[in-house]
């Protein structure tokens, strides 16, 4: 069932020209991370594409609603960008009230804090994104059916799920004891200031700058401060499986990336041929060996 939509230059109000992966949120430049953030984006952005493309419809005319937002920065501004009608909804009011400074003069999105069973909309949407909400929750078919009582008819579903047993997971307790111990994290940090402060490139380090910068810095960083464990631990074939009891036909599911973590993320967010590598290799590789997929799907 793999299809490919748009190009990586098809989208210059969102993706800026330059030698590294990266996308515009609002006045801030977002590069690639472990995470694959920068691909994620380009799936949900092509898959809306390729349906406003199918049902005729203008940008402005696209309704969109990203449920579990956040604070917006990767997802529902840069696609507010692409002037679609765009609706941000989230349970914690921190995040919220982050993702309206952020989206300050873009009229065609707006930001609400509540969840999805608590709303009533005037219209369906044609496109609704999940994106790394479900693992977080005890019963996620109860947002899935949710989703689909506010998806217009063979509307499209998007989501971005973790691998319940990659890489991140490995990963997890260790940076739990980094975390937990502040002169062990402090030591680690340090380490990577200094390292790049002595081998960076003018370039490299000038862009450190910027990135670092602490009112920059607070803007790209969640405002969450509670515990946001894993309820659920997916494999690629169960959430196909709750997808499909839910009501959703799969039309498409992708990996993102092989290594993804707080460790991982430290040590190689300068490193951007790895962070290619990182995206690219995860799709010649088999699903379970992911750190996450990309899913888009259809109300049945």
């Amino acid at each position: 069932m793999p299809r490919s939509h748009g190009r990586s230059d098809s989208y210059p109000s969102v993706f800026p020209i330059g030698p590294h992966a990266a996308f515009r949120s609002g006045s801030l430049i977002i590069r690639e991370t472990v995470y694959g953030i920068v691909k994620r984006l380009r799936f949900f952005l092509s898959q809306i594409e390729a349906e406003r493309g199918m049902r005729s419809l203008q940008p402005a005319e696209a309704r969109v609603l990203d449920v579990g937002c956040g604070t917006g920065v990767n997802v529902t501004i840069p696609l507010a960008n692409m002037k679609y009608s765009i609706l941000g909804l989230d349970a914690d009011s921190s995040s919220i009230a982050q993702a309206q400074k952020l989206s300050k003069g873009l009229t065609n999105l707006q930001f609400i804090c509540g969840t999805l069973e608590n709303q009533t909309f005037p219209e369906p949407f044609h496109a609704i994104i999940c994106s790394e909400v479900l693992e977080h929750l005890a019963n996620p078919a109860r947002l899935l059916t949710e989703i689909k009582k506010n998806l217009c008819e063979g509307g499209l579903f998007l989501l971005s799920v973790p691998n319940g047993f990659g890489y991140f997971e490995i990963e997890s307790p260790l940076w739990r004891i980094i975390n937990g111990n502040r002169l062990l994290r402090q030591a680690l940090y340090s380490m990577e200031y200094r390292f790049w402060k002595e081998l960076g490139s003018p370039e490299l380090l000038a862009r450190r700058a910027v990135e670092y910068d602490p009112i920059r810095y607070a803007l790209t960083q969640s405002t969450l401060s509670t515990d946001q464990s894993h309820f659920q631990s997916f494999t690629l074939a169960r959430l196909l499986r709750l997808l499909s009891g839910c009501g959703f036909s799969v039309l498409e599911a992708r990996n993102t990336t092989v290594f993804a973590g707080n460790l991982a993320g430290l040590v190689a967010r300068e490193l951007d041929p790895f962070l290619r590598w990182n995206s690219q290799a995860a799709g010649r590789l088999p699903s379970f060996v992911a750190s996450g997929w990309l899913v888009a799907a259809r109300r049945d």
